[in-house]
């Protein structure tokens, strides 16, 4: 489960449009690791915990060391152009 998160936790820190699709994605692995008995659901939380604290940990070193740009919290909030809403500007008429 640490690896799971760790990367959809990198991922979603680096395209954060993404990041409701892989916390979803980190859900259903953790539930069906549960079902299946692979793991304890304490395992589960506790890889998760340490899958993001892990990504966090490495977002900020790579910050830090200049080589990615700190995310803007206008940006991450904005949803896929065409996805959710239409675009600025455009018609009905203009979309089809």
């Amino acid at each position: 489960m640490a690896i799971t998160t760790a990367l959809a936790a990198a991922t979603a820190l680096v395209f954060p449009r993404l990041r409701t699709v892989l916390w979803a994605y980190v859900v259903a692995v953790a539930f069906t690791r549960v079902l299946f008995g692979a793991h304890f659901p304490l395992d589960t939380v506790a890889g998760v915990a340490l899958g993001y604290v892990s990504a966090r940990a490495a977002y900020a070193l790579f910050v830090e060391a200049g080589l990615l740009e700190p995310r803007e919290t206008a940006e991450e909030e904005r949803p896929l152009p065409g996805l959710f809403q239409r675009q600025r500007g455009a018609t009905r008429s203009q979309e089809a």
